[in-house]
């Protein structure tokens, strides 16, 4: 990890290593050690933001995927759409999201937004599909 990014190398003996997100994002950025583990050479002009990590208790770094949600307006206010499943927030001030059928179906699962906009899950195991919308036509969803 250089400056927050990461490297792979193409094979073992290779001491060029690219930015792991050079297929995704077509980043050309590479940094050069030698054996000795010294960098020797570094292009780091990338082309995205670096990916985000969560350390684990035991020093791992686990990459965090961002995952797609969207805010959408319902007749009982705001949800979190998620996978097609929605959530709710208990109050303005909260940054956990649990779902909406909570306490029709006894569902545990919820998300995490954090100030920034990211969405954490802390469980997405349903215990039931998700609902089914229609959409009107000022874009508020109404539960089928």
């Amino acid at each position: 990890m250089v400056q927050n990014y990461t490297f792979s190398r193409s094979n073992k003996n290779s001491i060029v290593w690219a930015c792991s997100s050079r297929h995704a994002s077509r980043c050309e950025a590479k940094v050069k050690i030698d054996k000795d583990g010294t960098l020797v050479y570094h292009l780091l002009t990338h082309n995205h933001p670096p990916p985000k990590y969560h350390v684990t208790n035991t020093g791992d770094y686990i990459k965090i995927k961002p995952i797609d949600y969207k805010i959408i307006k319902s007749s009982r206010g705001k949800l979190v759409m998620v996978q097609g499943y929605t959530f709710s927030s208990p109050n303005k001030q909260s940054i956990v999201w649990t779902c909406s059928s909570r306490n029709s179906n006894r569902c545990t699962a919820k998300v995490k937004i954090d100030r920034q906009g990211t969405l954490a899950c802390d469980n997405l195991a349903h215990n039931h599909p998700p609902p089914k919308y229609h959409i009107t036509d000022t874009g508020v969803y109404v539960k089928i």
